[in-house]
């Protein structure tokens, strides 16, 4: 199996911002080794310990680490409590809303780290940019982070605030990144918020390819919905794998089949002699049906 191709883990949303600023987006076998390495260097938070107001770390470093600028810093803080008249305060005494630290770290950034919904709300409502790419984070922005995690409320946030849809951290759109983490309803809002159900990356490798991918046939048929239409043949190619008997994907599976079909698009047939695999007895199988069990 491929790193493209296993399904990435929903892993506390907080912890995405610490494990990507080591490197540039990667395949998700990567993305795991240095999300597991990160915590036993006691780089990530342990599930359960943040709380709104509570302060994050970057690399091991404090909000006062982060941002130096003495300005900053109490903006960062105000925000993270969500402290809306120290806010409004220090902006008029200059305080800059999108100011940066260590890393690029944007303080509107930051304050998403800290789940404080009041303090992002009055940055962006006072001028913060939600589309910052953070260079020195795997050119993640808020927009990107609000799309990825599971929280609700962050993506109408910051799609009201002028965030780009379409916006991506390395090669991943907001709308692959989403759907991959499993947050359909929130797929479903970037797409009708004007994210371009056909974007792709360099290597051809799209949302609907991604959950193919992923065996997630009826997100497959809700973006063929939507208007996919690029690279429909390796779309139908990707959705030829055998199912075990009664799994329940097998009816958008088919869905799929016959609007592919009625485009033109079946798969490929493959070269006589290819053998089948069986599904192991004790595999499940969303595992076994991505690792070569493709007639």
């Amino acid at each position: 199996m491929s790193a493209k191709q296993q399904p990435r883990r929903g892993w506390l949303w907080l912890a995405l911002i610490f494990t990507m600023m080591v490197s540039q987006l990667a395949g998700c076998g990567e993305m795991e080794q240095l999300n597991t390495s990160l915590r036993d260097a006691g780089l990530l938070p342990s599930p359960g310990q943040w709380q709104s107001g509570s302060h994050p770390m970057l690399y091991g470093k404090s909000t006062r680490e982060v941002f130096k600028d003495p300005q900053t810093l109490a903006l960062a803080e105000a925000a993270c409590h969500g402290d809306i008249p120290k806010i409004d305060a220090l902006v008029k005494q200059g305080a800059n809303v999108n100011a940066t630290g260590y890393r690029d770290m944007s303080v509107l950034s930051w304050t998403m780290a800290c789940r404080s919904h009041r303090g992002a709300e009055q940055l962006l409502e006072l001028g913060a940019n939600p589309n910052f790419k953070m260079k020195g984070v795997a050119d993640i922005s808020p927009m990107w982070l609000a799309a990825y995690v599971s929280d609700p409320r962050w993506l109408p946030m910051m799609l009201a605030h002028g965030g780009d849809p379409n916006i991506r951290a390395g090669f991943q759109t907001a709308l692959m990144g989403t759907i991959e983490e499993g947050h359909i309803d929130q797929a479903r809002y970037l797409l009708a918020h004007g994210a371009d159900v056909n974007e792709h990356d360099s290597g051809g490798n799209s949302a609907a390819t991604d959950a193919a991918e992923l065996d997630k046939f009826d997100v497959v048929e809700m973006l063929l919905r939507h208007g996919y239409d690029y690279d429909l043949q390796r779309l139908a190619d990707l959705v030829r794998m055998k199912l075990p008997p009664n799994d329940p994907r097998a009816a958008s599976r088919s869905r799929v089949l016959e609007m592919l079909a009625a485009k033109g698009y079946r798969p490929t047939p493959r070269p006589k002699g290819f053998v089948v695999l069986p599904f192991p007895p004790d595999l499940p199988s969303s595992s076994a049906s991505s690792g070569g069990n493709h007639p």
